[in-house]
Order: structure tokens, then sequence, then C-alpha cells
């Protein structure tokens, strides 16, 4: 990840994702079609809960050092407590009326992610977002991004570091960040899910 005042080559490689993205959906998703009637690049984006088209708000989160509190839950602000890493930096990433999400990092390395549905107050894991082959979509689709970016035969298959913004789920691996457009992940949604009513 870039610090703050960093964010050029940052947008470049999100530009860069969509681009490849792009160019890979109608292969992944089984056609050649564009457009509207292709299910991975458009979709009812209106329907993804917490979207930038929803406009929905959450609850305050307040940071204290490395670690951030959302008012209203107290289960959530005990697990932040502990499972934030000591002298990190930590990003809230998404804060609507469902879901938080938070990135901790050290230097240029990603350490921890956590994403909770704030409904129940449970931490997520990405099956309890989507179903069918979406691990080997997200495989695919970060490998092509990460040789775009330069990366010499690189190997996307630990998905431990997301993280969810309004409109992408991003995934941090050892060769670098990738963004995933949540419209491109419609196929793969939980229904019903912490993403789908």
């Amino acid at each position: 990840m870039y610090a703050a005042s960093d964010r050029g080559p940052q947008i470049g490689k999100r530009r860069r994702a969509v681009a490849v993205f792009a160019l890979l959906a109608p292969v992944l998703a089984g056609c050649g079609a564009t457009g509207g009637d292709n299910p991975a690049l458009s979709g009812p984006e209106s329907t993804i809960r917490g979207s930038s088209s929803a406009g929905l708000t959450g609850p305050a989160v307040t940071v204290t050092g490395d670690v951030p509190q959302v008012a209203g839950q107290a289960a959530i602000n005990t697990e932040l407590r502990q499972l934030a890493p000591s002298g990190c930096s930590v990003s809230t990433l998404r804060d609507d009326a469902t879901l938080a999400s938070f990135r901790w990092v050290c230097g240029t390395r990603t350490v921890s992610t956590a994403t909770f549905s704030l409904s129940d107050g449970l931490r997520l894991t990405l099956a309890d977002l989507f179903v069918g082959g979406y691990l080997a979509y997200l495989s695919a689709t970060a490998d092509a991004q990460l040789q775009a970016d330069g990366v010499t035969n690189p190997v996307a298959t630990d998905f431990s570091a997301w993280a969810l913004t309004p409109d992408s789920l991003e995934v941090t691996f050892p060769a670098g960040t990738v963004s995933f457009p949540l419209v491109s992940l419609t196929p793969y949604l939980r229904h019903p899910g912490p993403l789908q009513p």
C-alpha cells in the first residue's frame, strides 16, 4: 500500500485493475458479450449494500493509536483491541450501516485486515460474502493484474488480507494489492448475505 501522500501510483494501479478486468471479464464469464448482457461487467450495483450509490452511513469510528472503535459495537471493539498490531497505522476502508472494514499497515507491509457485520457484530470471512467459484475468479484476475503491474510469475492464492471499500474488494498479496470492483463479483454474491439483502 502507499502512504496517504503518495496516492498517484495507487490510483494508477486501480485504474489498471479495472482495465485488466474489462479485458478478462468476457473470457472469465464464459461469453464474449460486453455491457448490459454480461453479468460480470454489469449488474444490480444498486442492490449491493454500501455501494457508493446506496448512500448509507454507519456509526462513528474513532481511532486511538492503532485501534479503531465503532460506536455502539462493544463486541466488535473488544475484538479490534485484540486484533490491532502495535505500532501500525490503521485505515477505515468502509463504514456504512451494515459493514465496517479495517486495514493495518506497518511500513509498506499489510499486517492485518478485519471486516465486521454491524447487525450481529461478527467478523466476516470471504465465504460469508461469496459462493461458487469466486476463489478461482479472484486468483486468475489477481494473477493477470499483478503480471500487468510487472510481477513475474505471480501466485495469488493467499486471500487472508482482504478488506472492503464501498465499491470494491481489496486483497493484499505479497506481490501487491489488487482491487476487484464489487459489481464484477455480482455472480458470486451470497443471497441473502452481508452484501445482498
